[in-house]
């Protein structure tokens, strides 16, 4: 029979994972009655926000503030 070797289990330590918390912020286009422009310039802003390290979350809004229109959309960064 084969011999038993010496116990070689190594020793792990356990880490206490670091807690990230995520960022947010809200990226919001200029007040413009022209809808294309309003979502082109959120476009360019999400777009240089990206760059940056951020991502979108969820889907852009829009809202309607006397006969303009303003859209915004939500970012995080973990």
């Amino acid at each position: 029979m084969a011999e038993k070797k010496g116990k070689t289990a190594s020793k792990t330590t356990k880490r206490t994972p670091k807690k990230v918390e995520p960022e947010y912020k809200v990226v919001m286009s200029v007040k413009s009655p022209s809808l294309n422009y309003t979502a082109k310039r959120l476009g360019d802003l999400v777009s240089e926000e990206m760059a940056e390290g951020w991502s979108p979350h969820g889907t852009p809004m829009i809202a309607i503030d006397e006969d303009q229109y303003v859209m915004s959309q939500a970012m995080i960064k973990s």
